[in-house]
């Protein structure tokens, strides 16, 4: 709301400015001023409005197929200015990319760090792929594109994680 506004604002200062400093300006002509200045704001405004209805179903249309969603999380639907935000920094770094829909082969392997840990890298091809069946569910923890600093908080918990007895109070 604020670019319309700031718009409304600097005519009105230009139309001051005229009718202070022109000595052969009639009030005639500062109706029309008026009108135009009036008329581009209204514009404006109307354009403004319709982007952020674009920009509501845009969002809407961008997370639909998301598996988490961040809306029930916070449990409130974001503003059409922060929906506009979102889809405009998604188009900006997604471009017209689309997200697949497929997962990513992956091959674990034992940690040379941890004894017990299994680290996971991308496989060249899904043939080789590791499959696993277990009945305890596994601890993930990632730590893509982090320093070393974080590489090492993740083996900490991990190793925590993995510890003799996940549940003894001391681990609370």
């Amino acid at each position: 709301m604020l670019g319309p506004t700031m718009l409304f604002a600097s005519s009105i200062i230009a139309l001051v400015a005229v009718l202070i400093f022109d000595s052969d300006f009639n009030i005639m002509d500062a109706g029309i001023i008026a009108a135009v200045v009036l008329a581009a704001f209204l514009g404006v405004y109307v354009l403004w409005r319709i982007l952020l209805i674009w920009a509501s179903g845009a969002y809407k249309k961008l997370v639909a197929d998301n598996a988490i969603s961040v809306d029930e999380f916070v449990l409130s639907e974001p503003s059409a200015e922060s929906a506009l935000k979102v889809v405009v920094l998604h188009k900006f770094n997604c471009g017209s990319h689309v997200a697949s829909k497929e997962g990513l082969p992956l091959k674990a392997e034992e940690s040379d760090k941890v004894p017990g840990l299994k680290v996971t890298k991308r496989a060249a091809s899904s043939t080789e792929a590791t499959t696993t069946k277990k009945s305890k569910p596994p601890l993930v923890v990632g730590t893509i594109r982090m320093g070393f600093g974080h590489h090492r908080i993740a083996y900490a918990a991990t190793s925590w994680g993995l510890g003799p007895d996940p549940s003894k109070d001391e681990r609370d």
